[in-house]
């Protein structure tokens, strides 16, 4: 579940997929998009507003998947960055007395390391009963409670998985941050201090020019006084620019040591995650311990962020109970560049681009079919089909889905659901075959379908009437 900005349009990506699998299942070409999502900006008060009410119970129906006549039980879990995880559970935030969103550690002790739970009760970690409690208080924002969860009691708190991209992408940019203030104090006035500050932006442009290119660049702010960086700032750029960065020119003193000190031991917990738990030298619990020691220790920066909190605290735990490489969110990232590519590539206007960009995603989904995957689908479609109907799950034969006048038969039902390019005619075809309720609501979910039939797959068909 992640937020993504294209053009002038907040859109919420949701797709799914299957954490069993490992981290090749994160790809974003083996997620399953859900529902795509255009809020004005994101908040807890919008997501409850446009997020539609069935397509929330739809998420919270999925109890079993039948695989080889067998009902296996579905657990499910989320997976995002922090601000995500503020929405989805109705906490206050950042500028809450108690910001994670994992314990109720107050804001004034998150630099202590090892002290809470994101899971165990007796270490201060949030439990959706204590939320119920608190909210009936009707304290304002009591321990970092806003309103409640998205999704009711569907997910506690320890189902959320913190995304290690995002997190990545953050402690890099309270580094960079915080570097840029120290090399911006004023210890010179007038126009030494100007000079002092040109050289500084000189030495920062030749090294990120020689790394990186010209995609980021560093300029001073007057109005503030510091040098800021512009530009996008992604993480694998992160990872260069902190390569061979020249500390001894921009910094003096002990500030020299603390940064490389600071780097030098996040980039040892990025590696230990990227190891075999059984093979790795030295434990992910020493090592973020003892990151966030050595920034209580440095000279940079006197509070911890929630980000910071939870790579002391939370970080190694999710390691222990959890597969992190299958919550990294780099193929949803993908997957949100190819909404934008979709988006922008249509050469007329869609009525509805939403619900076309879900069309092609499905389509999408049923080119990457093997050959073998497509026999398995024909043999299925000459054989037996699932009409879901009322929610009942039944086994029909194809013969009785012909001759069964009692069923409803959906028409060119595949065509419906995936044909279509982004022009309007397209779109004229499909608002057609929609109800008045279908066409205002600006959700798309294959399981608003009451009736699947064997023509839901009758482009599998060898004899496909023309």
């Amino acid at each position: 579940m992640d937020g993504t900005l294209i053009g002038n349009k907040h859109i919420v990506a949701i797709s799914v997929n299957c954490i069993e699998g490992g981290r090749d299942c994160q790809s974003s070409k083996n997620l399953v998009p859900v529902g795509l999502f255009e809020f004005p900006k994101e908040s807890c008060e919008l997501y409850r507003k446009i997020l539609p009410k069935p397509f929330l119970d739809s998420l919270s129906s999925v109890k079993y998947v039948r695989l080889k006549k067998k009902d296996i039980p579905v657990k499910l879990k989320l997976g995002g960055d922090f601000m995500n995880a503020v929405y989805v559970f109705g906490l206050a935030g950042v500028q809450s007395n108690f910001p994670c969103i994992f314990c109720t550690q107050h804001k004034s002790k998150l630099q202590e390391p090892d002290t809470t739970s994101y899971f165990d009760v007796q270490k201060e970690a949030r439990t959706l009963e204590e939320q119920k409690l608190c909210l009936k208080k009707k304290d304002k924002n009591c321990k970092g409670y806003k309103c409640e969860p998205l999704f009711g009691d569907l997910f506690e708190f320890s189902d959320y998985i913190m995304d290690t991209l995002h997190m990545k992408l953050r402690v890099y940019d309270i580094f960079m941050t915080d570097i840029l203030h120290y090399a911006s104090r004023r210890e010179k006035y007038g126009k030494e201090h100007d000079l002092e500050m040109e050289k500084k932006i000189d030495i920062l442009n030749e090294h990120s020019k020689r790394l990186i290119g010209k995609r980021v660049f560093f300029a001073y702010d007057t109005k503030e006084q510091i040098i800021k960086l512009h530009g996008r700032f992604s993480g694998h750029l992160q990872d260069l620019l902190f390569q061979n960065f020249p500390y001894e020119k921009l910094l003096d003193g002990n500030a020299i040591t603390d940064a490389k000190k600071l780097v030098y031991s996040f980039r040892e917990i990025l590696d230990l995650l990227k190891i075999d738990p059984l093979k790795r030298i030295k434990t992910l619990k020493a090592a973020c311990v003892d990151f966030l020691q050595t920034f209580n220790a440095a000279c940079l920066r006197n509070n911890v962020t929630p980000y910071l909190h939870i790579v002391g605290n939370h970080l190694f735990e999710f390691d222990e109970r959890e597969d992190l490489g299958a919550f990294n969110m780099q193929g949803v990232e993908k997957g949100n560049d190819l909404l934008s590519r979709l988006y922008f590539s249509s050469t007329n206007v869609a009525k509805k681009p939403l619900y076309t960009m879900m069309q092609k995603l499905y389509r999408m989904l049923e080119m990457d079919l093997s050959p073998e995957e497509r026999g398995e689908m024909l043999k299925f479609m000459n054989t037996q089909v699932y009409d879901i109907e009322d929610d009942d799950f039944v086994l029909l034969a194809e013969e009785n889905v012909q001759t069964n006048d009692k069923l409803p038969v959906v028409e060119n039902d595949y065509e419906v659901i995936t044909s279509g390019s982004n022009d309007s005619s397209s779109d004229d075809e499909v608002i057609e075959n929609e109800s008045d309720e279908d066409a205002i609501s600006s959700w798309f979910n294959l399981s608003n379908r009451k009736v699947l039939t064997a023509n839901r797959f009758s482009s599998f068909k060898k004899n496909k009437k023309s």
